[in-house]
C-alpha cells in the first residue's frame, strides 16, 4: 500500500553524513557537530557513513559534491546539501530545516 511506498521514499531520501574515520581531530569534531546539528534540526540522528570503512558510495559522494577528501559532507538521499561551513550558514539563515524536511 501507500505506507510501504512512503517508507521506501523516506529511505531513499534519508539524511546522511559522510565522513572519514581517519580524518583526524578536526574532521571528527566537525562530524560530531554536524551530526548534532542535523539531529536537532530533524528530531532524530542522521545516518553516519565513514567512506574509508564503507566506500560503496564514495564515487557518488565525490562527483555530486565536487569535494573529494573533504569531510564531513551532508546529503539527503543523493542530493548534496553541503559541507560543514555551508550547513552552519544554512542553519543560521533558517534554510537547513526546509532542505532536510522537504
Amino acid at each position: 500500500g501507500s505506507r510501504t511506498r512512503a517508507c521506501a521514499a523516506a529511505a531513499a531520501m534519508s539524511v546522511i553524513v559522510y565522513s572519514s574515520s581517519a580524518g583526524g581531530t578536526q574532521v571528527r569534531q566537525y562530524t560530531t557537530s554536524m551530526v548534532n546539528l542535523v539531529s536537532t534540526t530533524l528530531g532524530h540522528e542522521p545516518v553516519l557513513v565513514y567512506l574509508d570503512v564503507d566506500p560503496s558510495n564514495k564515487q557518488m559522494v565525490w562527483s555530486k559534491s565536487g569535494k573529494k577528501g573533504i569531510y564531513p559532507l551532508l546529503f539527503k538521499g543523493e542530493e548534496f546539501i553541503g559541507d560543514w561551513e555551508t550547513c552552519e550558514e544554512l542553519n543560521e539563515d533558517g534554510q537547513l530545516s526546509p532542505k532536510l524536511h522537504n
